[in-house]
């Protein structure tokens, strides 16, 4: 039922006319940076404050989900959000556009922490049943806000400041990476 509901809501976002908001100010041509054209660009912020005035946390929680799947099939950018290209590349021209994307049934537990933690948590009383058990350790030294703070700017209702030439949120520090 969420799907089918979900579904409806992703025609309605891909119909809504584009927004002058964070994006376009700050991550298009409009605001000097290359992340998004300006077209994608109010688009997505059109899709954010859609997204940020329903109700229902489920349908949201889809919605999220299938907006920063949109926003990756377009961004500008060689992988992660630490620079954009001089130049749009072919994809990132092509129209923002949600879908609905695959799903897997069942209820989804997600754990944001340190690894040690999370596996104390694991040997509770009684114990956590699980299907799949994901992993995704960090790669490389660099921190996962700074290299996805785009992400971090959509889901987010608030503005965040940003800084410098390619637009990082200015407390990123401080938030959770």
């Amino acid at each position: 039922a969420w799907l089918n509901e979900a579904n409806d809501h992703i025609n309605v976002i891909n119909a809504l006319p584009g927004i002058d908001g964070l994006f376009y100010r700050e991550y298009s041509p409009a605001g000097a940076r290359q992340y998004f054209t300006e077209q994608n660009a109010r688009s997505i912020d059109a899709c954010r404050d859609y997204i940020c005035n329903l109700q229902n946390d489920i349908l949201k929680n889809i919605l999220w989900y299938c907006g920063l799947e949109a926003m990756s099939r377009i961004s500008n950018t060689a992988g992660t959000h630490g620079a954009y290209l001089k130049q749009f590349k072919d994809r990132a021209i092509k129209p923002f556009q949600l879908k609905m994307e695959d799903t897997v049934a069942g209820k989804a537990i997600t754990y944001h922490g340190d690894i040690l933690d999370c596996l104390n948590h694991l040997n509770e009383t009684p114990p956590m049943d699980y299907d799949i058990f994901y992993l995704d350790p960090p790669y490389t030294n660099r921190k996962y806000a700074p290299n996805y703070h785009l992400y971090e700017s959509f889901v987010t209702p608030a503005d965040p400041q940003v800084k410098g030439k390619t637009g990082l949120r200015l407390n990123w520090q401080t938030e959770a990476s």
